[in-house]
């Protein structure tokens, strides 16, 4: 892995590379990343950087209320191979979001989380610059208990990872995850 910078014009030079194709990822204030693959032997590559945009919506749960503080993310739907760069953030409390810095093309949202009150929910082929993304989410269920040794003592700190496969897809659909406390009880909450 090399770091350089360009000049005045936009130039760059790299020497001491590996032999192989590499893959050149650039990132420049006011600008969305990029990332491209250059053949081995390739004496000028050119990157083509394009303005950010952003994707914004409103969250709700299926009873029309807004879906406070559930995290939503976007995932480039078109990127190079080896280069994941999702973009996050919450939920203001009227169940809207803006998700900034985000390249052309299009992405794939993920709205809910671990453990929050709704199933995490998958929606695909969302165009950048989309300004009025609605989304629903479902209400999870909950798993409470105790996680207790054979002399039935509490386990504290013990971790409980539940996962299914939901809407989302498998990974994806209905996981969540706890940690007992002091008495051994955990709950998972949005599955």
């Amino acid at each position: 892995s090399a770091t350089t910078s360009t000049d005045a014009g936009g130039r760059f030079r790299q020497e001491g590379l590996p032999e192989g194709d590499l893959l050149l990822r650039v990132s420049a204030a006011g600008f969305a990343p990029s990332a491209v693959i250059v053949p081995a032997g390739t004496d000028e590559a050119e990157v083509r950087m394009e303005a950010p945009q952003s994707i914004a919506g409103r969250v709700t749960a299926e009873d029309g209320s807004p879906a406070a503080c559930v995290p939503v993310s976007a995932y480039p739907e078109r990127t190079v191979p080896g280069v994941y760069s999702p973009r996050e953030t919450a939920t203001a409390t009227d169940g809207t979001f803006r998700i900034e810095g985000l390249g052309p093309g299009p992405h794939k949202i993920l709205a809910g989380g671990y453990n929050g009150d709704f199933v995490v929910r998958r929606i695909e082929g969302v165009a950048a610059g989309t300004a009025d993304l609605a989304v629903t989410l479902a209400r999870g269920l909950e798993i409470r208990g105790r996680v207790l040794d054979d002399a039935d003592r509490p386990v504290p700190g013990a971790q409980i990872r539940a996962t299914g496969e939901g809407e989302a897809g498998a990974g994806l659909g209905r996981n969540g995850m706890a940690s007992t406390s002091t008495d051994g009880s955990f709950a998972i909450r949005g599955l």
